[in-house]
Parts: structure tokens; sequence; C-alpha cells
């Protein structure tokens, strides 16, 4: 029997229920690093992510920890750069890594057939590899390009310099890159780094994907036996120290059409009781398309193609940051339209039952999508350790988002978001 659709009638749209984060089981090796295993999917493929301390923060030298992490895989004491590559498109792999605030990763994904003959190489990359002069040479040069093309973007200069303002001077957060320092990186120094911070009693290996007892079992062999040179340092510490007297700066760029607008406050970092109130908050002034910020100023005014906000959480210190670029005109009316939707944030009277809706309805399916695959589980497991979330976050939200009310949003508005306390970094002409 065939049966039509009938395109005139809508579906049925069903509310998505309490949602769960699966938990991976953990082992801890014979070396001490910590592997967990996220067992989950039907294809025969699977995700091994190596975390391990030191990043951006630890590096010393600024771009020091991105440019380690991407020489990882120009070679090590076995392989060239030429036979890594080799080896992973030989087998079906594909291999990158990641600076974060205080650790580095390396992911490699891999077809479960090919696992065994891939092992060798992987175990390499994460403890021995050479960081050759040639190839560090060609990374150095196309970081220092990249660096060059960023610092004529406006959107790049605006944000660097509201981090300055936010963070304070001194702050390891703060981006001191430059194209010299870039240059001036050497393999010896790159060889130093990795073996300082190599240490396997603090590193996690997440393993996630179609797992099965040989594979475990294979990982669990060839990592245990890893061994580092010795205890890692410890991690710097994030403190912010803004100056209240400087809320404001200006970089020139006299040929530029367009004016980036950054401003920012410092607030509360992810440990606090009211930081994830105060997420929910933020995704309504400008954390999606249907924003305040984006319907006032990008729909009802015209002055942009887009502009958003976001909350960046670290341990004990916050900072909110909303960013645009608009014609070079409009810059002083766009930063007025900011600090009107923060003010209307803090009326109760101003959210509706269907922006409540909207955003109810955004966050829970972006929620959702962390339950997406086996490897967007291990994905938040990572982040979890990267960005020193509490144990129970993903749950937390979904409690958060069924109890927010338009007094409770406002209360947190208040609370955190005052519009005279911005710090605003322009540039442009």
């Amino acid at each position: 029997m065939t049966h039509t659709l009938n395109r005139s009638i809508a579906p049925e749209v069903h509310p998505i229920g309490e949602m769960t984060m699966p938990r991976p089981v953990t082992h801890v090796l014979p070396n001490g690093l910590t592997l967990h295993v996220i067992d989950r999917g039907e294809d025969e493929v699977n995700r091994l992510t190596l975390l391990m301390p030191g990043g951006s923060a630890e590096s010393g030298v600024p771009g020091l920890a991105e440019l380690g992490v991407s020489g990882v895989l120009e070679g090590t004491s076995s392989f060239t750069s030429a036979q890594v590559a080799d080896t992973l498109d030989f087998n079906g792999s594909w291999a990158g890594g990641s600076a974060h605030t205080h650790h580095h990763s390396l992911n490699v994904y891999s077809l479960n057939s090919r696992m065994e003959r891939v092992m060798p190489l992987l175990l390499e990359l994460a403890a021995s590899p050479s960081f050759p002069e040639h190839e560090t040479e060609v990374a150095r040069e196309k970081a220092a390009r990249a660096l060059e093309l960023s610092m004529q973007k406006v959107a790049w200069l605006s944000q660097r310099e509201l981090r300055r303002l936010v963070m304070g001077e001194g702050c390891p957060l703060v981006d001191e890159t430059t194209v010299e320092g870039l240059r001036s990186v050497t393999p010896d120094m790159l060889r130093r780094w990795h073996a300082e911070w190599f240490d396997p009693a603090r590193t996690h290996l997440f393993l996630a994907g179609r797992i099965t007892p040989e594979i475990e079992r294979m990982v669990a062999d060839g990592f245990g036996s890893l061994k580092g040179a010795g205890a890692a340092p410890e991690l710097r510490s994030i403190t912010f120290t803004p100056n209240p007297d400087v809320r404001f700066a200006k970089v020139e760029q006299p040929e530029s059409l367009q004016t980036a607008v950054s401003c920012g406050l410092p607030t509360i970092g992810r440990t606090h009781p009211d930081y994830v109130a105060l997420r929910l908050v933020v995704t309504l002034l400008g954390g999606y398309f249907g924003s305040r910020l984006m319907l006032n100023i990008r729909e009802d005014k015209g002055y942009t193609y887009g502009i958003s906000a976001a909350l960046m959480g670290y341990r004990s210190e916050g900072m909110v940051t909303i960013n645009t670029e608009c014609d070079n005109r409009y810059a002083d009316a766009v930063l007025e339209e900011i600090s009107a939707e923060i003010r209307r944030l803090h009326d109760a009277s101003s959210y509706d039952a269907e922006e409540l809706a909207r955003a109810r309805s955004f966050i829970t399916t972006s929620l959702a999508a962390q339950l997406d695959s086996p490897f967007a589980v291990a994905d938040y497991y990572v982040t979890r350790l990267a960005a020193d979330i509490p144990d129970g976050y993903f749950e937390a939200q979904q409690h958060a988002l069924a109890a927010m009310t338009p007094e409770s949003l406002a209360e947190i508005a208040r609370r955190y978001l005052d519009p005279d306390r911005l710090y605003t970094a322009l540039a442009g002409r």
C-alpha cells in the first residue's frame, strides 16, 4: 500500500525530554595515564584524543604551544614527515591537534580494521615527536604569514584589544604573539616544550567510537607503557586585573571601510553557582540568530550583517563579549544600541513567552547535538577537562533552562550585566 505525504499538513512537534550525558568507562593505566572509553555507535571507526597538560597560558613564548601542536605531525624518532603522512593516508586515518588554555591535544581518527597498523605511529606522535628543522621552518613561516594577515583585520585587532582591557596586562590569556616572536621559535625550543609537558600521569586519553575489547586492550597496553621525562610543571593561574579607569581603546586603520566593535565585561567563572543562568541571559542577548542584538541591530536598524554575544568561562574568572563590524559611520549608534539592549535585559516585562520559547528550543537543540555521536560525547568530556567545567554541567544547563522565568533572567542581568561598566575596543577608521 502506498502512502502519499500531505505536505500541506505540518508534522507534529514533540518536545525533547530530559537528556543524560553518557559517562565513559574510565581506567587508570600502569603509568598513571587515565583512559576514558566511550563505546557508542555502529560504524567500525574510532577516534583517539590525547589531552596533555600545557597550553597557550604556559608556553612562555607566545605561539609556541600552537607551533608545537602542529609540529607533532611533522616527524618522530622513527618516522619522517612523509612517512607520517603516508602511514595515516594509506590506512585511512586522519590526525590533527589543538592548543587550549592549559592543555594541548592530539586527535586521530582510525578505521578499526587498520588500528593495529597505525598504533606504532600514534605512540611515537604522543611520546617522541622530532620537530625536524625544515618542517619547523615551513610551519613557522606559515604561522607568521597567517598572523600578518590577521593583523590587517579590524575584527582581530578589536578583539585582541578588548582582551587586554578586560583581562589586564600580564594575564596569560592576553595575546602577545608577534610575527618576530613566531619566527624566533626553534626546533630545540619545541623539543624542550614537549619534553617538559609530556607527563603520562597528568594525561587523559579518550577512545570513542565502536570500541571492541581488542582495540581497548591494544590502546591500553600501548599508551600504558609510555614514559615521560618527569612531572610536568604546575599550570598557571588565570586572574583578571582590569583597570577600571581605562575602559576604551581604539586601533586606527585609515584604509578600512568598516569599524570592528568589541565590548566586554569581566564576570564570574565556571564554578560560580550563577554561571549557567548567566550563560542563558547572554544567549538571549546575542548567542543565536534570534537574539535581541540581532533582531535590533541587524534586522531593525540594518547597521550590521551580524552581531554576537558570548560568555567565556574559566575556573574563577569569566568574560562577556559582544562583537560586530559595521560601516564606520554607524559605530557610535551600534554602541548606543548595545547599551540599550543590556539595560532592557534588566526589565522582567521585556521578556515574552515567544522569546523564551525560541531560546529554549535553540539551547535544547544545541544540548541534544552533544549526544549526536560518540565523538560529540567525547568532545564534551575533553572540553570539560580542558575548560575546567564542573561535573554535572550538562544536566545543570537543562535544569536552569526549565527554571528560567522573566524575573530570574532579569535578576541575573541586573547582577552581572552593567552597561556603565562596559569595556570597549574599536578598530577601523
